[in-house]
Formats: structure tokens, sequence, C-alpha cells
């Protein structure tokens, strides 16, 4: 503490030493600067089917991490056996795509084959890890679910995504 007051304390003295002298606050091409600020995107879908949602981002962005979260994954039931198996070929995925642009991203699926499966083999998430996929302005982005020709027999309910990503803004449009 007594070192903090003692810089502040110098910090004012060398200002008052020399008031004439102002400090820069900001550079002269402030408004032409480029700023980035990160933000999410999150969807709560209480059965995972079809389309998700649709975004249409008004500047561009760039996703750097995709995380799907779910009260029940995505899994196969068996009737004939009794047995409760992950979905495979393929994986159910989460796809982002603007029809140019296309990421897939594993949605939680069960982890193993079972009769009986417990409340936390039940419960699931997934995260893509630090990605970077860009995407252009004012072309929708769809969240779409995936399981075509997968052994999936239940979609996963409750589930929340998650979109991480970046975007690029100028200062102009920050302060008008």
């Amino acid at each position: 503490m007594k070192t903090f007051v003692a810089a502040a304390l110098f910090a004012i003295s060398a200002f008052a030493a020399n008031s004439t002298k102002t400090p820069t606050i900001a550079p002269a091409n402030l408004p032409n600067a480029r700023m980035e600020y990160s933000a999410n995107y999150n969807v709560r879908v209480p059965i995972g089917n079809a389309i998700v949602s649709k975004w249409s981002p008004s500047r561009p962005v760039v996703i750097t991490r995709v995380q799907v979260s779910a009260q029940t994954v995505f899994l196969n039931y068996d009737r004939l056996t009794g047995t409760y198996s992950p979905c495979s070929s393929p994986t159910p995925q989460l796809l982002l795509s603007n029809g140019t642009v296309s990421f897939a991203h594993n949605l939680p699926n069960l982890a193993s084959t079972t009769i009986s499966p417990t409340a936390s083999e039940l419960t699931g998430s997934s995260d893509s890890g630090v990605v970077r996929i860009p995407f252009a302005p004012g072309r929708p982005i769809s969240l779409k679910f995936s399981y075509d020709g997968s052994t999936c027999s239940s979609p996963g309910s409750e589930l929340n995504i998650n979109v991480q990503y970046t975007a690029v803004m100028q200062q102009e449009e920050q302060n008008p």
C-alpha cells in the first residue's frame, strides 16, 4: 500500500511540476481505428433436430470456440437388446454454415454401451477448443444439427449452444 501511495504522489508531483504539458489521450486517427471485441452467441434448444437458429452478423466475425452442453446426450436405444449406445456412423454434429464457409462440431454423445445409463452418463458437453473460422458480414450463419444416417434414435435434449466469436468494428461506428 505504501508503494502505491508513493507512486501516486510521485506521478501527481511530476504533473504539477510541468502542468503546461497535457497528456495525450488518443491519437489523431482514432476515428479510423480498427477495434476487435469478443462476444458470445447463445442458443438454448429443447430438442436437437433440424435448424436450430439463423444468425446474421452485421460485420465480419471469426468464430473462436463452440461449446455445447446437453441435459440428455445424443444416444441410440436398441429395443431388442435393451441397451443404450453412442450414436455413430456418423457422430452427430452441429453444423455452422453460411453457404460458403462451414464448420462441423461433434455433439455430446453417450460415452459407451450400457443397459442402464447413470445420470452423469446421460449429461454431457463438448468443446471445440480454440478454432479460427472467419465469416463475412451480411450472410446468415445457420446452426443445424446433423445426424442423418447415424444410429441415433434419440436426439439430445435441453441443449445449450455457446458460440464465441471476435468481431471487428471501426471506431466511427462506435461513436457516430
